[in-house]
C-alpha cells in the first residue's frame, strides 16, 4: 500500500448515512478488518473522511468506525452541512466559509504525523490476537494468515 494516507468523500442523503456506493466499498473492503485479515501497513496511515449533505456528521461516524476496525492510525473528517444538492446553488459566502475550513483542516491532516495507533485499536488488536489464537485455531483461514505474518509474537504497530 502505497499511499500516505486514505481519503473519503460521501454525500449524505436524507434518513442514509452514506451513499449506496460508499457502504458497497466499505463493505467489499471488510476483510481489511483486525478480527480476519489486517494489514501491517494500515497501522502507518491516516485518514480524512469529508462528507456533503443536510446531515454530514451523520455519515461520518460509519464510516470512521469501519475503518478504525481496519487499524487506521488517525482519522480525521470534515462535514459540509449544505441544503442544497449542488455546491454552486450554495450561496456564496457559506461556499467561501466551507472551503477555507476545509483548507484550514487538509492542512491540519497533511502536517499531522503519523503517531501511535489510538489505544482502542490497541485493545482491539490484542483482544482479536486472543480470540484467534484460543478459539479460532489452526487450520483456520484468520488464524494461519496471523501466524504466516508474525502477529501472535510482534505487534504490526
Amino acid at each position: 500500500m502505497a499511499a500516505d494516507a486514505l481519503i473519503f468523500t460521501t454525500p449524505h442523503y436524507g434518513a442514509c448515512d452514506m451513499s449506496g456506493a460508499m457502504k458497497n466499498l466499505l463493505d467489499h473492503l471488510d476483510f481489511l478488518t483486525m478480527s480476519v485479515a489486517p494489514r501491517e501497513a494500515i497501522f502507518r496511515k491516516k485518514a480524512f473522511i469529508i462528507t456533503t449533505g443536510s446531515g454530514s456528521a451523520a455519515a461520518i461516524k460509519p464510516i470512521r468506525s469501519f475503518i478504525k476496525n481496519w487499524g487506521i492510525n488517525r482519522v480525521y473528517s470534515y462535514g459540509i452541512r449544505m441544503f442544497t444538492d449542488k455546491w454552486d446553488k450554495m450561496p456564496e459566502a457559506k461556499r467561501s466559509k466551507h472551503e477555507k475550513a476545509l483548507r484550514r483542516a487538509a492542512r491540519a491532516f497533511y502536517a499531522a504525523p503519523v503517531k501511535r495507533p489510538y489505544i482502542p485499536t490497541v485493545f482491539m488488536y490484542h483482544m482479536f490476537k486472543f480470540v484467534i489464537k484460543r478459539y479460532i485455531g489452526e487450520g483456520n483461514y484468520p488464524y494461519e494468515y496471523w501466524k504466516d505474518r508474525g502477529y501472535f509474537t510482534k505487534r504490526p504497530f
